[in-house]
Order: C-alpha cells, then sequence, then structure tokens
C-alpha cells in the first residue's frame, strides 16, 4: 500500500508540473503569436501610411507642375504684345446669337486695338452692344491661351500709325506698308477694348474646378 501511494503520489505531482509547463508554454505560445501578429498589423500600417504620404505628394506635384498655370503680367505682356498671333474677336448680334471674327490686334498693356473695315458685321454688332470677347492662343504645346472679355468702343483716333505697325508685325516689313498703302484710302474705323477680365492658362491639363481629383 505504501508503494502504491508512493508512486501515485509521484505520478499527481507529476501531472501536475506537466500541466503548468503545458500552461506556460501554451501561454507563451499564445503570446509569441500574438505579438507576431501585431508587429505584422503595426508594420503594415507604417507601410500603407508611407505609401499613402508618397501618392498624395506625389499628386501635389503633378497638380502644381501641369494644372493650367496663369500667366504672370510680365508673361501676358510679351505673349500678346510680341508675336503675330491672329486673335478671335467674339460680338453679338442683335438677336443675340455670338458672331466671331479672326482680326488683327494690338495691346499696349491696358487696352486692346482692332481697326476694322467700317461696314464689317462685328463693327455694326459693337456699335449695337458693346460686350465683346477676345481669344488670343497659340496652336501649338504648350498652348498658351488668353481669354479677354470686356467692354468695346469705337473710339475717334487716327488708325494710320497703328495700323503700319499692325501691317508689318503680320505681314512683314515689306509687304506689311504695301498693303497699307494699296488700301489706305478704304473707310476704317478705330475700336479699343477695355478688358474688364483677362484669364490665361498653359498646357494641356484641367483646371481642378472642372472635376474632383482622386
Amino acid at each position: 500500500m505504501g508503494l502504491c501511494k508512493g508512486v501515485y503520489g509521484h505520478s499527481k505531482y507529476d501531472n501536475s508540473q506537466r500541466k503548468k509547463r503545458n500552461g506556460l508554454r501554451n501561454g507563451y505560445r499564445y503570446f509569441h503569436d500574438n505579438l507576431i501578429d501585431f508587429i505584422s498589423w503595426v508594420g503594415y500600417s507604417i507601410i500603407l501610411l508611407i505609401n499613402l504620404i508618397i501618392l498624395v505628394d506625389f499628386k501635389e506635384i503633378c497638380f502644381k507642375r501641369e494644372i493650367m498655370p496663369a500667366l504672370t503680367k510680365e508673361q501676358l505682356n510679351e505673349f500678346l504684345m510680341k508675336g503675330n498671333l491672329i486673335a478671335k474677336l467674339a460680338t453679338l448680334k442683335e438677336d443675340g446669337a455670338p458672331y466671331i471674327n479672326p482680326v488683327w490686334y494690338e495691346y499696349d498693356g491696358q487696352y486692346v486695338y482692332i481697326i476694322g473695315r467700317a461696314r464689317a458685321q462685328f463693327v455694326h454688332n459693337i456699335r449695337k452692344d458693346p460686350r465683346v470677347a477676345v481669344c488670343i492662343d497659340t496652336p501649338t504645346p504648350p498652348h498658351t491661351r488668353v481669354l479677354i472679355e470686356g467692354k468695346a468702343e469705337i473710339i475717334d483716333m487716327d488708325w494710320v500709325e497703328m495700323g503700319y505697325r499692325m501691317a508689318r508685325r503680320y505681314r512683314g516689313e515689306v509687304e506689311g506698308p504695301r498693303y497699307i498703302e494699296k488700301t489706305l484710302n478704304r473707310p476704317r474705323v478705330m475700336i479699343r477694348i477695355t478688358p474688364e477680365k483677362i484669364t490665361s492658362w498653359t498646357g494641356p491639363e484641367w483646371h481642378r474646378r472642372y472635376f474632383d481629383p482622386e
């Protein structure tokens, strides 16, 4: 009986110790697995956050570089005063319909001047309604565009001197003066446009106001 008790007693003790060891082992394994999961989650979150920051910065850089930048005052004056781009003049007919004409122009930093044939439709339209718009743009990249909205008036001002400048600008130093001299006695009027709003932009990208960037 004493031997049996000793055997059973040792057996109970060993089972208790084994249970404790198994409990500690299971606890360690549980802690280890959860720690690995937590570390993995933290690492994944950090990587995701870095990617988001990079993406936001990349989009901001792209928009800042590509989003239709407006011309500065100096760039605007240079664009409008140099070169020989044809302007598109929009006027309103008596029925309210738009009427567009390609025209020569001159810009002095304050006003836009156009010399029109006295009997031209757009001259007639301006006499009835002074609201006009003028578009000057480049047909090739980076596609710079300037849109001028304002009021036009026919002024009592000799057009000949400016006419020679325009003719040289658009037809060259030789053909320009010849054209003016040939048509000098034909009836013309001087039109002065006072800009009320000037919008300028460059590049192919859309402005943010036209859509919601992702």
